[in-house]
């Protein structure tokens, strides 16, 4: 939806993260691919919930491997993100 906030992930239904967009507010916290997302502001049900107005944050607790973690992360307007299939090489953004 067109405004949308975003932290620049891609979520399966299960929670698990299948894509990191390159410098969002989602890798520079320290989410990776395989991570699990599993709680969303206190809430288990993540689908829908990680998405909000752009300049708020959202609360998320990420289980990577045994570890778990919560993680602060704002979200930002979805014109402000790097696709996710850009590549930088020497400062330049290919696509």
């Amino acid at each position: 939806m067109p405004g949308d906030g975003l932290i620049g992930v891609r979520v399966a239904p299960s929670g698990r993260v299948a894509r990191v967009r390159p410098g969002s507010p989602a890798d520079r916290c320290g989410i990776s691919k395989g991570d699990k997302i599993v709680c969303v502001d206190g809430r288990t049900d993540v689908v829908g919930r990680i998405h909000g107005k752009p300049g708020t944050s959202v609360l998320l607790t990420v289980r990577r491997g045994e570890e778990e973690f919560v993680r602060e992360v704002q979200r930002v307007n979805q014109h402000a993100l790097a696709p996710y299939d850009a590549v930088l090489t020497d400062n330049e953004v290919t696509n």
